[in-house]
């Protein structure tokens, strides 16, 4: 009986074809492992899947988040006058050179930009410059305060804006809402004989604004100078609070924990 060898494949070159068998090794519902048995073993795991899947909502959650804080600033950016306040950066203000009283705004309210350039210019407060996109700095500011602390150490009145300042504040920082709730706290057990307090606006809390750090603050120092940040009662357009930083010597606005310096008026 003869015997004849089995040609093998071959190409139309004459070269021999290279075959991958494949074999199923294992199911289960932890896991599949497909092994290739020419090239080597690949594997693919019900875990690598999942760990995949966490990735990538991870990248799309990061993806949304970047695109919401754009659109907050393109909201921004649209409500505000991209010009620069009236009156021109740097120049005095025609209230704050005599020794008149001030009656700063107390009532909250949502202010651009534009708006925060403004004040600053109308009252010659100090407002440091931080970076090209502050459009709202006076470095030349120096507005007038007359201050006079109180006896058993609790509060300073201003007399020239007749308001009353907590000498200290919140010992802790905290986000607004919190704010809100140390002024109630505040008004129930009469700090001071005082149920009036309440978060300063930004315009009332400017004023204290120095135009030198004195004692590593930009406030003076009959003023404790713990509370570094404080909360003002106004909101920005994006809805997030304008604060006012007397280590910086500016006013701005972060969605972070900041201090409370309650206010009141004089009278």
């Amino acid at each position: 009986m003869s015997c004849h060898p089995v040609a093998e494949p071959r190409n139309r070159h004459g070269s021999r074809f290279m075959t991958h068998q494949f074999q199923q090794v294992a199911v289960s519902p932890e896991s599949v492992i497909i092994r290739k048995s020419v090239s080597g073993p690949a594997r693919i795991t019900h875990h690598a899947l999942i760990k995949d899947f966490i990735m990538m909502k991870a990248i799309v959650t990061l993806c949304v988040a970047a695109w919401l804080c754009f659109v907050t600033l393109v909201m921004d950016r649209i409500q505000e006058d991209e010009t620069k306040p009236r009156g021109g950066l740097g120049q005095k203000g025609n209230l704050a050179v005599t020794g008149d009283i001030i009656r700063l705004r107390s009532q909250p309210r949502t202010l651009t930009d534009r708006d925060i350039g403004d004040m600053i210019i109308k009252h010659n407060f100090y407002c440091g410059h931080y970076d090209r996109t502050n459009k709202w700095y006076n470095e030349s500011g120096d507005f007038e305060n007359d201050f006079v602390k109180s006896s058993d150490g609790k509060t300073v009145t201003d007399r020239r804006t007749e308001l009353m300042w907590q000498q200290s504040g919140s010992d802790d920082s905290m986000n607004h809402k919190n704010a809100q709730e140390y002024i109630r706290k505040l008004n129930s057990r009469q700090f001071a004989g005082y149920s009036d307090w309440r978060l300063p606006t930004v315009e009332e809390l400017a004023s204290l604004l120095e135009s030198r750090k004195v004692n590593g603050r930009y406030i003076d120092p009959v003023f404790d100078k713990k509370q570094q940040w404080c909360w003002s009662s106004d909101k920005r357009v994006s809805g997030v609070a304008w604060l006012v930083s007397f280590n910086l010597g500016r006013v701005s606005w972060l969605y972070v924990y900041y201090y409370v310096r309650a206010v009141r008026p004089r009278q």
